[in-house]
């Protein structure tokens, strides 16, 4: 592949290639040094590291204006069908580019703006984009439990002592080097062999990135078709619900099942399929491992349906499976229970603890009127630069429901041949859009399994279901006799219309005129294209223009950052780390804003008030023996600490917050030696029960070492 392209540049392109290369390298400089960012002049007014930014961000640049200029250097199909033919390997050069420059994605400059804000590295903001607060399960939750894992047990052993400063399963909130993780989320290995920063940006970026493949080769299996599969998975990866949420890795792993599935079936050598049945295991294990059923059960049923389209696709295959390929088939499903087995047991502890919380235990819902979260697709373009109450809950695919579903069922009807697809597809939806809107009698429901999701949950399923069927329409029915110019202009009208109304309606202070208009001719372009596929083009106008809005609103939604400074590039985090190297077991207790406890875990601080992903009863009884506040502890839950004199009691915030009224006199309960206070914090410190000698104050941020009297 490289010889090809040196030989490509050598030849009589080599002049432009060159003429490219410079322009590249201008243009980027000016929009490194154009594009306004926050991380230019900070405080009062000192600029901090503003070279080194500038070289980032036109290093970056350079890519993306090299790579658009070479549409005026090479025919624009010759490039496309080069980069779909070498897809794997661009991707995988994308992840190691990224690992390599430690680029990750994710908001952890929260943390520079949260603690000790006046000591700033040069990269303690991101180079582009800005800090997403909704996605504090990351940098709040996910993030440090990893890096804990980091600090504590470089041979990332079962248990974890960092996280609630008491033994803690690594697999379930950090990395933990068994067979366990590689049937739950195998590339957190990653943090076993590169440095941290190294291995953040390659864990980041791992299923975005690989989720685009497979989605993309799940749907060149459905339609044949190359701008086709490009579409499907920019309309899925680049959707504001993946994005918005934290890479729902089902779309890695179901995906790949299926792909894998598909690829084993018309495999005729031995030994490739031994590797395709093997990684179908695993990737089947891991859409069981990561436990969710709310989005489990229903895209089960869509990826249970493509398995069934592909069985009677491929039946003739099938049939003529050796006795030994049947083998290495079963083999692998042998292998996926094994490996699904050793996780269930090796999590049998957090299992048997989650499912008797009061949050979120067990959730039993029969349905509810949110179809409305997928009628207000349109909007979700917008997030990235205006935020609306909930991003991640709000984030949806941009599918135009309810006309793929529409226009589906049109074709289905009226069309002589058949697509067993789209009717299995339509047939899955239609309790979905039920349970969706009124509900379903509790006795279909359980049937259907539905109670273990929720109508919120399975709103985003529904909306992928609408992408499918939007491929489908694509490229099954691309010459079928569509809607005439005429009446599919005045449905496109009328459906544009609906689309943009209803967000307004719904949100009324969301969308302004501008965007609304904005909106409308998008909707009704591609609708129309859509619809009628103009002129024998309409569904390729459709395909560019769909992928490339989705790709432009796509990026902006994560920031993109260089390396971890904004953590530990702080006094405080190496003060933190310089005593844990001295006394590394004893306990901690954080004061201060819900990111306090993250902090002092990520730098190796065994602290008791960190999330509890499952609750410390061991601890939480012996500060209640009583049991009195057991419900409100008893959950998965972020912990606020008030020291006081009155007797230690618990307050519930909201479903996943509680505050600890933590009694001096119980202080020793609790066997804490140190506390990390960000901010004012309100200490007695003549309280007769506990001294607190204060070792560290530097920016807001105090170290006080307890002794007791």
């Amino acid at each position: 592949m490289i010889n090809r392209l040196l030989f490509n540049i050598r030849g009589h392109h080599s002049k432009k290639v060159l003429c490219a290369i410079l322009f590249s390298i201008c243009i980027s400089l000016l929009l490194a040094f154009y594009v306004p960012s926050n991380v230019w002049t900070l405080n009062s007014g000192i600029q901090i590291g503003g070279l080194r930014i500038l070289l980032y961000r036109a290093f970056l640049l350079f890519f993306v204006v090299f790579f658009l200029s070479l549409h005026f250097v090479y025919p624009v199909k010759k490039i496309y069908d080069f980069m779909f033919k070498y897809r794997w390997y661009i991707g995988v050069g994308l992840l190691l580019f990224v690992t390599l420059f430690k680029i990750n994605g994710d908001s952890m400059a929260y943390y520079t703006m949260t603690i000790q804000g006046d000591k700033v590295d040069a990269l303690s903001y991101p180079i582009f984009g800005k800090i997403r607060t909704i996605r504090s399960d990351e940098f709040l939750v996910n993030n440090p439990g990893i890096f804990a894992s980091v600090m504590n047990n470089p041979s990332f052993e079962k248990y974890n002592t960092i996280l609630r400063g008491t033994d803690t399963l690594n697999i379930i909130s950090g990395v933990y080097k068994g067979l366990a993780m590689i049937a739950y989320q195998p590339w957190k290995l990653i943090f076993t062999i590169l440095p941290l920063e190294n291995a953040f940006s390659f864990y980041f970026y791992f299923v975005p990135v690989f989720a685009f493949l497979f989605c993309m080769e799940l749907f060149y299996i459905l339609s044949k078709n190359k701008l086709v599969a490009f579409t499907g998975a920019t309309l899925t990866i680049f959707s504001s619900y993946f994005l918005w949420w934290g890479f729902p890795n089902y779309l890695l792993s179901g995906t790949a099942t299926i792909v894998f599935f598909y690829k084993f079936i018309n495999e005729k050598n031995i030994k490739k399929q031994i590797v395709f049945g093997l990684l179908m295991a695993l990737s089947f294990s891991i859409f069981v491992c990561n436990l969710y059923p709310a989005w489990q059960v229903p895209v089960g049923y869509v990826y249970l349906v493509i398995g069934i389209w592909m069985i009677k696709e491929n039946f003739v295959q099938i049939k003529s499976q050796s006795k030994v390929q049947w083998f290495i088939f079963f083999g692998s499903i042998g292998i996926c229970i094994l490996l699904v087995l050793n996780y269930f047991i090796s999590t049998k502890e957090y299992i048997h603890i989650i499912n008797q919380t009061v949050y979120p235990g067990k959730r039993v819902e029969y349905g509810s009127n949110e179809i409305g979260k997928l009628l207000c697709y349109a909007q979700s373009l917008f997030f990235p630069i205006k935020d609306m109450y909930n991003n991640s809950e709000s984030g949806v695919f941009f599918c135009l429901f309810p006309l793929s579903t529409l226009l589906s069922l049109y074709y289905s009807i009226k069309s002589k041949k058949k697509d067993l697809l789209s009717i299995l597809l339509l047939t899955v939806e239609i309790p979905m859009i039920i349970y969706t809107t009124i509900g379903l009698p509790p006795i279909v429901a359980k049937l259907l399994l539905f109670t273990h999701s929720t109508s919120m949950r399975m709103i985003d399923i529904l909306g992928f279901v609408q992408v499918i069927l939007i491929i489908r329409l694509l490229s099954f029915y691309k010459d079928e006799k569509h809607i005439k110019p005429i009446f599919g202009s005045i449905i496109a009208v009328v459906f544009a219309c609906e689309s943009v109304l209803i967000c307004k309606y719904s949100f009324p202070d969301y969308l302004n005129k501008y965007w609304m208009i904005l909106l409308f001719i998008l909707i009704f372009f591609l609708s129309f294209y859509l619809m009628t596929n103009y002129k024998g083009k309409g569904f390729k106008k459709f395909e560019i223009l769909i992928s490339v809005v989705s790709i432009c609103f796509g990026i902006c939604v994560r920031p993109i950052s260089i390396g971890l400074s904004s953590v530990y590039a702080k006094p405080a985090a190496q003060e933190i780390q310089k005593i844990v190297s001295t006394d590394p077991k004893s306990k901690w207790v954080t004061i201060g804003g819900i990111e306090t406890p993250s902090f002092t875990v990520m730098c190796g601080a065994p602290t008791i008030t960190f999330v509890n992903t499952y609750p410390n009863l061991k601890l939480w009884h012996t500060l209640d023996p009583n049991k009195k506040y057991e419900k409100i502890y008893n959950r998965y839950e972020h912990v606020k600490v008030l020291l006081t004199q009155e007797k230690t009691s618990f307050e519930l915030i909201q479903s996943d917050y509680i505050t600890l009224k933590l009694s001096y006199k119980d202080i020793n309960k609790a066997k804490v030696k140190y506390i990390f206070a960000n901010g004012d914090c309100d200490i007695n410190f003549d309280n007769g029960y506990v001294s607190f000698d204060k070792i560290y104050d530097e920016d807001g941020a105090k170290i006080y070492k307890l002794s007791y009297n």
